[in-house]
């Protein structure tokens, strides 16, 4: 099982001792199901996990790294199958530390037949957090890198929605704009205190010459495909942004707990999301396939 970050919710930014005993409560309720006993869990670390060390309690993860730390630990990597999993701590900014333990784990990794990472904030969502100043940072600066190092597919959290974004490659980075007033409402709801204040610094990166395929069967695609995860405990749910971006193929918001279940073989990536309440799917079916 795989998670994109955020196994809690308290936290104290400033004092993480302040919610010591909260984050011992609510990992004890992550980790009760009887199945998690028996079943490999790999997890990102979430912004709400990543002020304090008591994530580190819980999690012995493989080939954990110093690079890109915070309290709750660092990068790490493993590979299971025919896939390379990196797993990246982005509530550390520092970029270059990202991109040290990318190669490490990839020259470790030769044969692996894909690349996958996960890291918790989504840098193409398609929720209220998916514009902010420290996603559209990362979106600038560790997309290369991810590109560079021949990544498959980006696996996210953080938005509590759910979103896939079309294969994107490159595109033209100053076609970032600043949301004027009157397109404010367009985006967020303006009429909400806790929303409005994002009319300060939100920026809407439209970036339409970075979509390099639009199908949902891909055969050798040259860029990434970016997945954002909702809520799996539906502890917490967000909004979508009200006008749909140009590099978001499909998103869905219910405020129902879904799921994905990834099936890998040595030349195909498949994809499906459901419901946990009925089992539908919310999405079509995504595959790639490696034909070289």
């Amino acid at each position: 099982m795989l998670s994109a970050g955020d196994q809690i919710q308290s936290r104290d930014k400033k004092n993480a001792s302040k919610t010591y005993d909260k984050n011992e409560i609510e990992y004890a309720g992550y980790l009760s199901p009887s199945l998690l006993k028996s079943l490999p869990v790999a997890t990102a670390i979430g912004n709400h996990d990543a002020p304090s060390g008591n994530y580190s309690f819980h999690f012995n993860n493989p080939n954990a790294s110093e690079l890109g730390s915070t309290m709750a630990g660092g990068d790490y990597y493993y590979s299971y199958g025919d896939a390379l999993f990196i797993m990246l701590n982005t509530n550390n900014l520092n970029i270059a530390e990202h991109k040290k333990l990318i190669e490490k784990a990839i020259s470790e990794n030769k044969d692996a037949k894909w690349r996958i990472v996960t890291l918790h904030q989504d840098i193409y969502g398609s929720g209220e957090h998916s514009n902010e100043p420290e996603i559209v940072n990362l979106r600038y600066s560790l997309i290369p890198i991810l590109e560079d190092n021949n990544v498959d597919v980006v696996l996210t959290g953080h938005d509590h929605t759910y979103s896939r974004s079309f294969i994107l490659k490159g595109g033209s980075k100053n076609e970032s704009k600043l949301i004027t007033e009157d397109e404010f409402d367009a985006y967020i709801d303006g009429e909400t205190p806790i929303d409005s204040k994002y009319n300060e610094y939100l920026t809407s990166i439209e970036d339409p010459s970075a979509v390099t395929n639009k199908s949902i069967n891909v055969t050798n695609p040259d860029g990434i495909l970016y997945m954002t995860a909702n809520s799996g405990s539906g502890s917490k749910y967000y909004d979508l942004v009200q006008t749909q971006q140009s590099y978001i193929a499909a998103r869905w918001q219910e405020d129902v707990p879904t799921y994905s279940i990834v099936d890998i073989t040595d030349n195909t990536f498949t994809i499906n999301t459901y419901r946990t309440d009925n089992g539908e799917k919310i999405d079509d079916t995504f595959t790639i396939t490696k034909t070289k």
